[in-house]
């Protein structure tokens, strides 16, 4: 029901420790079936959609605080959903212990 999951910063952390940018992606229509392998067996019309790179050189030398890990998390899960067609989507981020429901059980 949600356009995206709540963000974990982990994708934030290490391309800011390797200082380099994150090219945000929108993937649609990937198939799932509750298993990891399940999606090499199934037929599906996939669409990608990639978007521009967004720079954080502006961060290099600050200290990773968690506050600046989700402010770049958030970043990027708004862009992501601006590709997907959502710009107006409002994104959470994940508690230390989230952890995905499997609706499949």
């Amino acid at each position: 029901d949600e356009l995206l999951l709540p963000g974990r910063p982990g994708a934030a952390l290490i391309a800011l420790r390797a200082n380099v940018p994150i090219v945000p992606c929108y993937i649609e229509g990937a198939p799932y079936n509750g298993t990891f392998w399940g999606c090499l067996f199934m037929v599906a019309r996939v669409r990608v959609v990639i978007g521009e790179p967004i720079d954080l050189s502006r961060y290099q030398g600050a200290d990773f605080t968690p506050e600046l890990l989700k402010d770049v998390t958030i970043s990027l899960l708004k862009s992501i959903a601006t590709l997907a067609g959502h710009a107006e989507y409002q994104p959470t981020v994940a508690g230390r212990r989230w952890k995905p429901q499997n609706d499949n059980s």
